[in-house]
């Protein structure tokens, strides 16, 4: 009897287990979610634990009187802590007109909303830094993984993590003092480094073993 509750148990468990989930409300599109491109145009992904970065853009019809015209803004990087709940991230209610819309993405302020059944979650919104040209943000994934490289912060398949308490000092002398501890200096260089330099660590960890 003992050994089949057990194996009851161990064939419901992966079933019951709960991911909490980010969805978009309306208007809103993912382009990129901790750090892969959203190939499948999906509104709704699994949460890492911990901080986890969601790259945005609002696209959607929006009033202008009495008629709707379309609206695209350009991406924003959105950061922000995961909880147990689920979490619905969507536009401020005071953008409910085009012109508001406009406006406020034009002076790069944004009101977003990002909430779950707990509450107000704290999160901080980036305009994404765009190429220059005709279509500034044509290869989304690699801006974000330079946005990242420039901003201290490691993206894995499971983990989202800011490096920028890592202080990097050049004294007058031409010394190098870097602050933190051993591990998060080398994720901090590593994702600094380009992808050949990478590659070049990596055989160089091999060799070390």
């Amino acid at each position: 009897m003992k050994a089949k509750l057990f194996l009851l148990l161990v064939v419901l468990l992966p079933f019951s287990a709960h991911s909490s989930t980010l969805t978009l409300g309306n208007n809103l599109e993912l382009l990129v979610f901790n750090g892969e491109k959203n190939e499948e145009d999906l509104d709704t992904v699994k949460l890492h634990e911990g901080k986890n970065q969601a790259v945005v853009r609002v696209n959607g019809r929006f009033k202008r009187g009495s008629t709707e015209e379309l609206f695209g803004s350009n991406p924003y990087v959105i950061t922000f802590s995961s909880t147990s709940d689920d979490v619905m991230l969507s536009l401020s209610s005071k953008l409910n007109s085009l012109p508001r819309v406009e406006k406020a993405f034009r002076q790069e302020n944004p009101s977003w909303l990002l909430t779950s059944d707990s509450g107000n979650i704290q999160f901080t919104s980036e305009a994404l830094p765009g190429n220059e040209g005709l279509f500034p943000f044509a290869n989304i994934e690699n801006l974000v993984a330079e946005y990242n490289r420039d901003n201290g912060i490691a993206v894995t398949s499971s983990s989202v993590e800011d490096l920028k308490d890592v202080a990097v000092v050049v004294a007058d002398d031409g010394k190098v003092e870097v602050s933190g501890d051993p591990i998060t200096q080398l994720k901090l260089w590593y994702t600094k480094a380009t992808k050949e330099e990478r590659k070049t660590f990596r055989k160089w960890m091999i060799d070390q073993e």
